[in-house]
């Protein structure tokens, strides 16, 4: 293939994968999320919700929204926090007593300034492949004096099962993005690699 026509094809292919990383980073129905971590902790008489998002690349979760958080604000690791520990393994944790506990929500108190206190952690599963795409984590009861029960995981575990699709969505997006990702590295190497010869300006 001539140098011309295959640095033709280099530009098309970099423009493509600009436009699929663009439009793979943007998550869907982000409106409903948001309304979801506003409604939880007032019908569970708690003082924040989460929702967090399974990094399909690497060892941590990430967070898409949460009350008074930005989306990707926080990222804790799979090993050594409760949200991590749910999405790596597929099961509820219900902890009341977590201020007396070393973990990850001890850097996350550190940074925003937030001690968790109590909390209830659901995984959420994908509507079509099952697997673990992300949780949903309610934070510390407002009676300090009372604990998240059986019936509030319940009422989680319902709205986990409400949201699947939009949480498996923004799961396959990041998955997406991030082999978009590393196709643009590749794109750049070789680009570069032409214009030290020369064949591109």
């Amino acid at each position: 293939m001539k140098i011309q026509v295959l640095t033709k094809k280099l530009h098309e292919l970099k423009e493509k994968q600009q436009k699929i990383e663009t439009a793979w980073r943007k998550t869907g129905n982000r409106e409903f999320l948001e309304f979801m971590v506003e409604l939880l902790p007032k019908a569970l008489s708690a003082e924040r919700c989460s929702i967090f998002i399974n990094n399909p690349d690497n060892n941590n979760v990430w967070i898409q929204c949460g009350t008074g958080l930005q989306e990707k604000q926080i990222s804790v690791p799979k090993d050594s926090s409760v949200v991590g520990k749910v999405i790596a393994s597929g099961k509820i944790i219900m902890e009341n007593n977590l201020a007396n506990q070393m973990g990850a929500h001890d850097t996350i108190a550190f940074k925003t300034g937030f001690t968790s206190k109590s909390t209830i952690c659901v995984p959420v599963l994908g509507a079509k492949t099952q697997q673990v795409a992300g949780a949903i984590q309610v934070l510390n009861k407002l009676n300090t004096e009372s604990a998240f029960t059986q019936d509030d995981i319940e009422f989680v575990k319902k709205l986990a099962h409400h949201i699947q699709v939009n949480i498996e969505n923004i799961y396959q997006r990041q998955e997406m993005a991030n082999i978009a990702e590393e196709i643009g590295k590749k794109v750049s190497l070789i680009e570069a690699k032409l214009k030290s010869l020369g064949h591109v300006e």
